[in-house]
């Protein structure tokens, strides 16, 4: 919104400028239930963040708990037995933050941290794997994995809400004559609201 606002005043626009000021992003991560109800030995799902200049920014990467109705879905009419257990125990999923050296280590002897910074309620699901990429150094060894890997994106389980929420939004719906849009006013306007 602050690019196009610059643009359209004739302002030069510095986007590198703007996107260092973003704080955060929230990716929702609705698990493909169906895909494992077996046991799994690589990731199902797997997000990627590339970051090669280093903004600074906390991602929020929030696993979607499946609603009631869609748990009771999977459930076998004939036998009763229902898969989502094994599920819930059988999830993988994966998190890769791709930076470039020295962005995520201020100075020598100094904490290790990204830029990005991770929160997650996958933290608590021990299958999920983590990895953060050293985009400076080439092959495995910029990998570092798991606990490692964690603690440079300062991951952290405890921020990210668990209740379900239902949202409200505001919806106007415009229909305009084949070609008119900006040209005439519309023929038909219909507002209301829906549920998320």
């Amino acid at each position: 919104a602050e690019l196009k606002k610059q643009k359209e005043s004739g302002n030069p626009v510095d986007s590198e400028e703007i996107i260092s000021q973003l704080a955060n992003i929230i990716v929702c991560l609705q698990p493909r239930v169906e895909a494992t109800q077996s046991i799994v030995t690589s990731a199902v799902d797997k997000v990627i963040v590339n970051n090669p200049k280093n903004v600074q920014t906390n991602l929020f990467l929030v696993e979607q708990t499946p609603s009631a109705e869609r748990i009771d879905s999977f459930a076998d009419e004939s036998t009763g037995f229902n898969p989502y257990s094994s599920w819930n125990n059988n999830y993988k999923a994966a998190f890769e933050l791709r930076e470039t050296w020295p962005g995520w280590m201020s100075s020598a002897g100094a904490s290790i941290d990204s830029a990005c910074r991770l929160r997650t309620n996958l933290v608590k699901r021990s299958n999920t794997e983590y990895i953060f990429n050293d985009l400076s150094v080439s092959g495995a060894a910029g990998n570092a994995t798991g606990e490692v890997a964690k603690d440079i994106m300062g991951a952290d389980g405890g921020l990210t809400p668990t209740e379900r929420r239902n949202r409200i939004y505001d919806m106007r719906v415009q229909v305009y004559v084949k070609d008119m849009i900006g040209v005439q006013s519309p023929v038909l306007t219909m507002t209301g609201t829906v549920i998320e």
